[in-house]
């Protein structure tokens, strides 16, 4: 995938897991994250629109996933 300069060769895999627990006992490794930041789905697409260089340019990849992510956790 080509997104402005970048000629991007990375895996995309993305999983969704369904977390019965406190975000609180979650164990990050510091090595690997920064930040982490919890929101729902649909800010999470208005973010994507209208701040996209605070994420990793995916171009629509990232829009695609958020709407697997509605289809399948709809009840």
């Amino acid at each position: 995938m080509i997104y402005g300069d970048i000629n991007n060769k990375e895996f995309y895999y993305a999983h969704l897991l369904k977390y019965n627990d406190s975000v609180n006992n979650l164990v990050l490794q510091v090595d690997e994250v920064s930040e982490v930041e919890f929101m729902p789905i649909a800010k999470l697409g208005r973010e994507l629109k209208n701040n996209p260089k605070k994420f990793t340019p995916h171009g629509d990849y990232w829009f695609f996933m958020i709407e697997e992510i509605k289809k399948r956790t709809r009840t």
